[in-house]
């Protein structure tokens, strides 16, 4: 999967997804912002069904 910009994922979320997104950076807001938005492209703001959500456990 190629690295992509910021500007570059914005105009992804309004069109199509990709099957596979890996997020990291720096700045932990912006990781979890995008997630999110990638969250609410793939299955819309209803929740209830048909998404699990796993996270990574920081270390100790």
């Amino acid at each position: 999967m190629p690295k992509i910009t910021e500007s570059a994922l914005k105009k992804e979320l309004g069109g199509g997804l990709s099957r596979v997104y890996f997020l990291y950076g720096e700045e932990d807001f912006l990781v979890r912002t995008y997630a999110e938005k990638i969250a609410a492209a793939a299955v819309g703001r209803e929740r209830d069904m048909n998404f699990v959500k796993y996270a990574d456990a920081p270390s100790a």
